[in-house]
């Protein structure tokens, strides 16, 4: 999504048409995710949309992990996600 909005910020006179295969209430994928990378390069191209993103969906940063006794925290990157319908 990020790469269409891209396109059309940049190149107006393109048409770009989503379309979506999947039947009413049948998901395969549940959402869309950015990684703190890419809102980082969609802030240099786009900071509106960029924004926009992130006023709508979750953000999560370091997160733990617990499996049985053991915790591990991931802290080496960012992501945010929402559904997709959101963005398309």
């Amino acid at each position: 999504m990020a790469f269409f909005s891209f396109l059309k910020l940049h190149g107006p006179e393109h048409n770009i048409t989503v379309i979506k295969l999947n039947q009413p209430g049948n998901s395969v994928f549940w959402g869309v995710v950015f990684l703190d990378a890419t809102i980082e390069n969609l802030e240099g191209n786009d900071p509106n949309r960029a924004l926009e993103f992130l006023n709508i969906f979750a953000y999560w940063g370091n997160f733990d992990i617990h499996l049985k006794w053991t915790t591990a925290t991931s802290g080496e990157y960012g992501f945010c996600s929402n559904s997709r319908s959101c963005v398309l």
